[in-house]
């Protein structure tokens, strides 16, 4: 079964986002806006990035960035991880399969 994220709330500003920032995860840059990253979600399912298991989704929201591997505070820095999320297993495979 695969398992989609879902964004429910911002807990800090750093990542940039292009509309709605709740709904599901459709693409996901940590390298983007000089290792701040770049987030959009939907609110269409069948838009949405999907995974194999839970656990590589949760795997993904911790993605670390390439470009800006550690935060000022020497901690990795995990771009999505400013988000609050959901992993939720959805009916049947489409389109946007990420493993």
């Amino acid at each position: 079964m695969p398992y989609v994220i879902e964004v429910q709330d911002a807990v800090g500003p750093a990542v940039h986002t292009s509309g709605n920032v709740r709904g599901y995860v459709s693409f996901f840059d940590p390298d983007a806006h000089n290792g701040m990253g770049e987030l959009r979600t939907t609110l269409d399912l069948d838009e949405a990035l999907m995974f194999v298991d839970m656990e590589d989704a949760w795997e993904y929201w911790r993605t670390q960035s390439r470009v800006l591997p550690l935060r000022p505070d020497g901690k990795p820095n995990r771009p999505m991880t400013a988000f609050t999320v959901t992993v939720e297993a959805v009916e049947s495979p489409r389109r946007g399969q990420k493993s």
